[in-house]
């Protein structure tokens, strides 16, 4: 009679495309190692989406072990299936997570009210955080309230071309511009446009790597207003004018 166990990191947690890996032993009734040479299945399945299952690549060692290599680029929640000899084992079905690798800043785009601007009247602006797989970034808003990332937004008088291009000069504004003072700004992670957390009425997912910035003028101004990424201004904005909260929530699809 064979049991068997599976241990390791790369059981539960990895990351996008990085190389990742776990264990296997293969056990005799007493407990001892086999000699190997078991056939070894390994299925990963995301929960999230249809796709074709993944498979693992098995490796054995003569002695009873064995390690499971994988990488996938797809962040979210697997099924992980093993099977000795053709029958479900090691305790599976595990549940592995895969987070988002840091994000790229060059992924990074806007989307809301940049145009239609109105002097005493609160304003909104989205920012969405991918990493380089286009992987929303997966920090958990109850470990980081503020996000794992540096979320600014400026609202020039002025734009200039002297500063901020790779998020070195910190004290950089409008890209050595003029920046109004005349405005309230607030930034808030992991919001959504009805200012929850999950978006209940669609997916019911968390609204992971997403700024939600507001913005407030008290007086009338010729103004352009920017958004810097770590740093780095991002080059990708969306106009939404006032549109419906609806039509702005990033995961209503």
């Amino acid at each position: 009679q064979v049991s068997s166990v599976a241990f390791g990191q790369g059981l539960t947690l990895s990351t996008s495309g990085t190389a990742s890996k776990f264990f296997l032993e293969a056990l005799d009734s007493f407990g001892n190692r086999r000699p190997g040479g078991e056939d070894i299945s390994v299925v990963m399945l995301n929960k999230n989406i249809i796709e074709t299952p993944k498979a693992g690549k098995v490796t054995d060692n003569s002695d009873g072990s064995y390690v499971v290599e994988y990488s996938v680029t797809m962040a979210g929640d697997y099924s992980i299936s093993i099977t000795f000899n053709s029958v479900l084992a090691a305790g599976s079905p595990h549940t592995l997570y895969v987070q988002a690798q840091e994000a790229d800043t060059a992924l990074t785009y806007a989307y809301g009210n940049f145009m239609t601007v109105m002097t005493g009247r609160t304003h909104t602006v989205f920012v969405q955080t991918k990493d380089r797989y286009g992987n929303y970034i997966s920090t958990d808003p109850l470990e980081s309230p503020e996000g794992a990332d540096r979320i600014e937004f400026e609202y020039c008088l002025t734009i200039a071309n002297g500063c901020g291009k790779n998020g070195a000069d910190a004290g950089c504004v409008c890209g050595g511009g003029i920046q109004s003072v005349n405005v309230a700004i607030g930034v808030t992670y992991a919001q959504g446009p009805n200012g929850d957390t999950v978006n209940g009425t669609s997916t019911g997912k968390r609204y992971l790597g997403l700024y939600k910035i507001t913005y407030f003028p008290f007086v009338a101004e010729s103004s352009t207003p920017l958004i810097r990424h770590n740093g780095e201004y991002i080059q990708c904005y969306f106009d939404m004018g006032e549109s419906a909260v609806g039509i702005q929530d990033p995961v209503r699809a």
